[in-house]
Order: structure tokens, then sequence, then C-alpha cells
């Protein structure tokens, strides 16, 4: 059972950071588009009864509502160690959330409350309704509430001079051959899309294909205290820009005025 000096001891090993396995979801209701560089032949790797997979979760602390037959963990983020062993970022979460998120963003949402994906269909989507908090508290289930168009963070005249560009949303651009340090007022999961170098201590690149179970080095969690001291990033291409989503947790103090009044 995973315990708090686990935690703790993965997150300085990272140096303030977890590395995350691929997150595979499947649809029985859908066909994939072959866009997440899952290979091909992988599309199905679950069986054809369980649908092709067109969907990969970010730092997914949410199980896939997927009906008979889904795994206890699938959609869930698996933290991934040096030695090859793993444990589940929603444990990670549930017992030494603090450590992850900040004593006080734990103590006032009570875990890592998002869900941040690619989906990748085919064809259109079936009608369906993202219900809000207040609708979906009404049966005892959490919202899932639609938001932020990107907008430049800081305009980009006066950032590319600094080595990089930064969207609100946020997706982080570092040119080639730059360093720069970024801090964040939240905890917040990456996925690369483009490019390869170092994130703090660790190495980062940008798969052109992954293999069903194969692990990647495109996906990170960043902790909150890691996040607030700032988190040195270095593109080792010359040619290419290394490109990096970030996706933060409800009540992210940078979040507040990008919000669109209604």
């Amino acid at each position: 059972m995973l315990d708090r000096a686990q935690v703790k001891n993965a997150i300085d090993a990272g140096g303030g950071m977890l590395r995350l396995e691929p997150s595979w979801v499947p649809r029985s209701f859908m066909i994939p588009g072959e866009r997440l560089k899952l290979h091909p032949r992988d599309l199905y790797a679950l069986g054809g009864h369980r649908g092709g997979i067109n969907e990969r979760w970010f730092s997914s602390t949410t199980n896939a509502d997927n009906g008979p037959g889904t795994p206890a963990d699938e959609g869930l983020s698996y933290v991934r160690l040096d030695n090859g062993s793993r444990f589940l970022l929603k444990d990670a979460v549930d017992t030494a959330g603090d450590l992850l998120l900040g004593s006080v963003v734990m103590e006032r949402e009570k875990g890592w409350n998002l869900l941040c994906k690619f989906f990748d269909n085919m064809g259109p989507i079936p009608h369906h309704m993202h219900q809000t908090d207040a609708q979906a508290k009404l049966l005892g289930r959490k919202g899932k509430p639609d938001r932020c168009f990107p907008k430049p963070a800081k305009p980009f005249e006066q950032t590319e001079r600094d080595g990089y560009r930064e969207d609100s949303a946020k997706e982080l651009t570092v040119l080639p051959k730059q360093t720069i340090t970024i801090k964040d007022a939240a905890a917040y999961g990456i996925i690369l899309t483009q490019g390869y170098g170092r994130f703090g201590t660790l190495p980062v690149s940008t798969p052109s294909m992954i293999r069903f179970g194969q692990m990647t080095e495109d996906e990170l969690f960043v902790t909150e205290p890691a996040a607030l001291q700032g988190i040195k990033i270095e593109n080792l291409s010359a040619t290419d820009p290394l490109v990096i989503l970030k996706h933060f947790g409800p009540g992210n103090p940078e979040a507040e005025g990008l919000k669109r009044k209604s």
C-alpha cells in the first residue's frame, strides 16, 4: 500500500515532478481516427468488444466510466519510477495530496479535480451533453464544464527575446537552442506535442509512434512547490521548437483574470 514516504521519495527523485505513463481509453461507440500516435496495430489492443482506443487521458485521477468489463484502473494515470515500479497518481493524491497540490488547494478541492485528454474520432461524436457542476450535483456527481480560448499570456514580442512564447491555456513554446525558467502559481500536468529537451532534471521527448503499453517521455506532473520555484526548461534541438501543453486544476490564481464574464 502506498504511503506518504514513497510519494515524497518519488517527488524528490524527479526534482519536484512525477513521470507519467500514457493512459489509453477505448470507446465502443466510436472508430479511432488514428492520430493519437498509437500504433495502428494497437488501436484494438483491448479487444474488439471494448472498442477502438481513441482517447488519451492526462494526469488523470478519474476512472473511465465505460460500462461492463471496464478495468478498475482504466483512465487512471500511473506514475513510473526509474526502477520500473509504478503507482497510481490518484493514490498519490489521496495519500499525500498536499505534497503534490499544496495544502491550501488540497483542503479546498479535496483532490485533483480535472479531466484533460486528447480524443480522436474518425467521424462526428454522437449527440451528448456536458453538465455543469450544479446540474451534476443533483445526481451526486461532478460536472464537466468546458472552458479557456487561448490568448497570449504576455505579448510575444516581449517573451520571444527571452526564448519562448506562452499562451494562456497554457501552451508553452521554447524556441530552438533556448533555455528558460518558467514559474507557475499552481500544480499542473504537461504533455509534449513537438520537440525534445529537458524539463527540470528530466529528459523529455515527443514520440512519433507509441506501442500500447510502451513507456514514453512526453508526460509529467509538476508539483506546486516545483511550479512556484520555477522549472528550468531546455530545448536541445537546433531547429525544432519544444512545444508543451500545460493543464491546471481548479483554482489556479493565474486563471482568475482570464475567466470570461457571462
